[in-house]
């Protein structure tokens, strides 16, 4: 190993070791804080929407989970779930008169966890 690659791999890990501990000095070891849901209004019978759970700050890696009035909601035909590392969306495919109600996106850290509600409102008859 000629002197330059060690040196290189000195200061890599130095690097490395001074990014920890200032982590570890700054605190920022934060639980999830989500930016607020919006669910379009006017929705109907019929039509389709998706609601959007981003994170505005907290450590990676977080893990989204949805619920429905209380109840846990997985991935199925109906609705379709898509995660990504700061964010997770909910489709709802096409709104029926069971689809109204709270929805709900929990983000979760080592650290801790954070929540929103919205509501799904349709509009005219059901």
């Amino acid at each position: 190993m000629s002197m330059d690659s060690k040196r290189c791999l000195a200061t890599l890990f130095g690097m490395m070791y001074v990014v920890l501990l200032l982590q570890k000095v700054s605190g920022e070891q934060e639980p999830p804080v989500l930016n607020p849901m919006f669910i379009p209004p006017n929705l109907a019978i019929g039509d389709m929407t998706e609601l959007s759970c981003t994170i505005k700050r907290g450590n990676l890696p977080i893990t989204f989970k949805w619920y429905h009035n209380n109840h846990p909601v997985s991935d199925t035909q109906k609705y379709k779930i898509t995660n990504s590392k700061i964010g997770s969306q909910f489709l709802i495919e096409k709104i029926m008169a069971s689809d109204i109600g709270n929805y709900t996106c929990k983000a979760s850290n080592v650290y801790g966890e954070d929540s929103k509600t919205e509501s799904v409102i349709i509009e005219g008859k059901v």
